[in-house]
């Protein structure tokens, strides 16, 4: 099975983020450079279980929070994506998305 390493840099994102930490902050913290970081966070490079524990020791939690479902090979790819993109719109656009969804849907019943 393959390891979805968006999945775990998306999570240590967010993770971050939560904990108010900049790349930089966390790069200092395990000796590593913050383009490292983003390269991490961004799924572009494979990371190592000991840079992993480091990364959630800073952001104090557990490194099974990062990979736990990361290589499930029945995981929907886009539902993270399409979530946080979600929670980005207004309500309006909530409801717009949600009724072009419907239509959508419904279209494809009829074909």
């Amino acid at each position: 099975m393959a390891i979805d390493y968006k999945l775990i840099g998306n999570r240590i994102k967010e993770k971050r983020k939560e904990c108010g930490k900049r790349q930089i902050d966390v790069a200092a913290d395990i000796y590593v450079s913050s383009g490292y970081i983003s390269q991490i966070e961004r799924g572009l490079t494979k990371t190592n279980l000991e840079t992993l524990s480091d990364i959630a020791d800073i952001l104090n939690c557990d490194v099974a929070d990062f990979i736990t479902g990361s290589n499930s090979p029945g995981r929907d790819k886009y539902k993270e994506d399409i979530l946080n993109l979600y929670h980005k719109l207004s309500i309006e656009e909530r409801l717009m998305l949600y009724s072009l969804l419907k239509v959508y849907i419904a279209s494809k019943k009829t074909q």
